[in-house]
């Protein structure tokens, strides 16, 4: 079952989830779902919960289908796939 982890204190939170990612969260924002096993027997996340930094819950049905669902991600910027870099070519002096 999905989960979402939501930062309940006024400071930016690195949480190392159980498969080793790294989680950043704002302060007051909230993850996007996450499998339950990321949170499940990790000593931090429980820490955490018991000091009322962090709060895990369920993830409602739009949250569980929004990260595999395509239509959301971002279109792809109008120079991808150049393989350029732009570049400010500097005048010889004198």
């Amino acid at each position: 079952m999905p989960v979402v982890v939501t930062n309940l204190s006024s400071s930016p939170l690195l949480l190392r989830l159980t498969s080793g990612a790294t989680l950043r969260l704002s302060p007051g924002s909230a993850s996007e779902a996450l499998a339950d096993v990321e949170v499940q027997k990790n000593p931090k996340v429980d820490r955490l919960r018991d000091q009322r930094v962090i709060l895990v819950e369920p993830a409602t049905e739009e949250q569980a289908e929004a990260p595999g669902d395509p239509a959301e991600e971002p279109p792809p910027a109008a120079d991808a796939g150049t393989g350029q870099r732009s570049r400010k070519r500097a005048e010889p002096a004198g």
